[in-house]
């Protein structure tokens, strides 16, 4: 299955098949089976070969199936990649430590003929350098952060740094019509009200939807990321007056009141409802 807008992505480890359909049925829009992170080393065959064989049940869950690969270039990437060209129903592979477009080339080449989207992790400083360069590879369809590594990796601590580099990530996603890209996972499970306020303040940087480790994260961000009915209220006043008769061929009008409404705000206005019926089918 695919989503058009998809608003919470959920990992799931690839070791873990017994958790698979439960993370499917969760309710997020999107689950992504891990081989990467989420798996010891002694374990990643055995998660490839279950990821296998459970492609095909997987894409027939109300979420959509992506699988993260291992770290791009190292031999079990490689064997991850070529697998995964004959996956049954995968609806996305996610590219971890991506540093430019030569690294989606080689996972393109990897994946044969299999035509599926891929998503690019930005996750150094190499990567984020270069993030117009693979944000317009043709092959990709999304991008996002790996902020632990990338944090990690720099030292960056400070809050506006941080919201620079998503602001960036965010415009690099835009300037190639991609979509705007997902937060990275926020790491205290027993936090909601953190999980929360993040998740806003991602959203008022342009950010779109978040991954989520444990399913308890898919409520919390469904709702930090869902328009308000004060929101809704005013997007759907300004639709219904921007498409009444009386308002064709004019560049701007007033709502009652006096708000002054023209073409950068209806699109706006619509844009909130098209999230709304998103999160709220």
């Amino acid at each position: 299955m695919s989503v058009e807008h998809p608003i919470t992505w959920l990992y799931v480890p690839g070791d873990r098949p017994e958790r698979f359909e439960k993370a499917a049925t969760s309710g997020a829009d999107v689950v992504i089976v891990d081989l990467e992170d989420a798996v010891r080393d002694d374990r990643k065959d055995a998660a490839r070969e279950a990821v296998l064989a459970a492609a095909p049940t997987l894409a027939q869950t109300p979420a959509a199936f992506h699988v993260r690969v291992n770290r791009l270039g190292s031999p079990r990437s490689d064997d991850d990649l070529r697998a995964l060209a004959d996956a049954a129903g995968l609806a996305g592979v996610r590219l971890p430590k991506v540093e430019g477009a030569a690294d989606v080339d080689r996972a393109a080449a990897l994946l044969g003929d299999a035509d599926v989207p891929l998503y690019a992790l930005v996750e150094s400083a190499r990567g984020l350098l270069r993030l117009d360069e693979i944000a317009a590879h043709p092959r990709i369809h999304g991008i996002a952060l790996g902020e632990q590594d990338l944090l990690t990796e720099t030292r960056i601590s400070a809050r506006a740094a941080i919201d620079q580099i998503r602001v960036t990530t965010v415009l690099a996603a835009l300037a190639h019509d991609l979509p705007a890209p997902p937060m990275s996972v926020y790491p205290r499970l027993d936090d909601e009200d953190g999980l929360v306020r993040s998740c806003r303040d991602g959203a008022a940087l342009g950010m779109r939807g978040r991954t989520a480790l444990h399913p308890r994260q898919l409520a919390p961000i469904l709702a930090a990321f869902t328009p308000t009915q004060d929101e809704i209220a005013w997007a759907t006043r300004v639709e219904a007056a921007w498409s009444a008769p009386e308002a064709a061929g004019r560049g701007a009008i007033a709502l009652d009141g006096g708000e002054f409404v023209d073409a950068p705000v209806a699109e706006r206005a619509r844009r909130i409802l098209a999230d709304a019926r998103a999160a709220r089918p």
